[in-house]
């Protein structure tokens, strides 16, 4: 608790602080322990005694104040001073009371005598002395205030960044090798379609191009050299629909290459293995897996004609796994400088929707 201030000291002395339920023990206490306010204090005590004192002395004396009858009687017979009984005893005339009031004269002496001023004037030149004294010689409050210490620094301005070296150009990927062109097939022979029977009836039948060039009669006239066609040409190239004739092409094996089959449609892939995948096992949560053997051809696309079924877990997940097989697209297979077909094995796993 730091100094008690003076107002607060007086209000203590006066008893003010009583009589607002503000006197506290800590106030007391603090008193006791600190000299300085100790000191401030029985000096205000020493200065209120001293007044007190001064005011004893200078209040006026009591008046006696004689019984009304006794100023009635006095204002009758016209002597202030008279003694009480002899006013009372004598009746003054009629036409003489209240003729002689004491308010009624002109003459009064001033509320204030000499006597009276000197004292005044004496009493509050020694309060303002006291006030005076007592602010003189209290203990001052000793102002300590937060000194900060500042320290100045340079800064230096910081030197800007070297720039950065350009970051060299990324090497710009190779070029994909370009797919060899099919070579233009040899004209057909001016002449006519031979009907022959196949020896052993067909695995499968063969799916027709819808881009082929229609069939007509004048293919199957008769006339002119057998294996051609109606609108061939002298010279050209025999041909039958039932033995047409063999690619010479060699095809390879994924371990005589040493070229590992990489997929380009990965995306297309996923859509085409959940389209095909078995509806009654993708409700039922059932997975299944597919070993397939296929040709991957020069331009990386995937005969259907080629997928066979090695293995499958169930016989249901056979047929979506050639379908699915049918739609992969490889980048193309280079092998001695050239573009080669190979055959590829691979499997094929069917995994349920989350």
């Amino acid at each position: 608790m730091s100094h008690v201030d003076e107002a607060r000291l007086h209000a203590y002395l006066d008893g003010e602080l009583s009589a607002l339920g503000l006197e506290s023990p800590e106030l007391e206490e603090h008193l006791t322990r600190c000299t300085a306010c100790a000191t401030q204090l029985d000096e205000a005590r020493r200065v209120y005694a001293t007044a007190r004192e001064i005011l004893s002395t200078a209040a006026p004396a009591t008046p006696i104040v004689p019984p009304f009858e006794v100023v009635l009687a006095r204002a009758a017979f016209g002597n202030p001073h008279a003694a009480d009984a002899q006013c009372l005893d004598r009746k003054p005339p009629e036409h003489q009371r209240f003729t002689h009031l004491v308010a009624s004269q002109r003459g009064r002496r001033g509320a204030l005598s000499p006597s009276t001023a000197v004292v005044s004037v004496a009493l509050h030149a020694l309060l303002l002395g006291g006030v005076v004294y007592a602010s003189m010689f209290a203990p001052k409050q000793a102002d300590t205030e937060a000194e900060e210490m500042v320290s100045f620094m340079d800064i230096q301005e910081q030197a800007p960044e070297p720039p950065k070296p350009p970051e060299p150009e990324p090497e710009p990927p190779e070029p994909e090798p370009e797919a060899p062109k099919p070579e233009a097939p040899p004209p057909v022979a001016k002449g006519f379609q031979e009907l022959i029977p196949p020896k052993a009836p067909p695995a499968e039948i063969k799916q027709e191009d819808a881009n082929a060039r229609a069939v007509t009669a004048a293919d199957y006239s008769g006339v002119g050299e057998a294996g051609g066609r109606a609108d061939g040409v002298v010279g050209g190239v025999k041909s039958t629909d039932e033995a047409p004739k063999e690619d010479a092409a060699p095809i390879f094996t994924v371990e005589e290459t040493g070229v590992k089959p990489e997929i380009r449609n990965l995306r297309e892939v996923q859509r085409a293995l959940e389209r095909n995948y078995p509806r009654q096992y993708a409700d039922a949560g059932i997975a299944g897996q597919v070993t397939v053997k296929f040709m991957i051809d020069t331009d990386g696309s995937v005969p259907e004609s080629s997928v066979t079924v090695l293995d499958a877990t169930n016989e249901a997940f056979s047929e979506a796994a050639i379908k699915s097989v049918s739609k992969f697209r490889f980048k193309p297979i280079k092998y001695r400088g050239e573009f080669v077909r190979v055959w590829a094995t691979m499997p094929i796993t069917f995994q349920p929707p989350q």
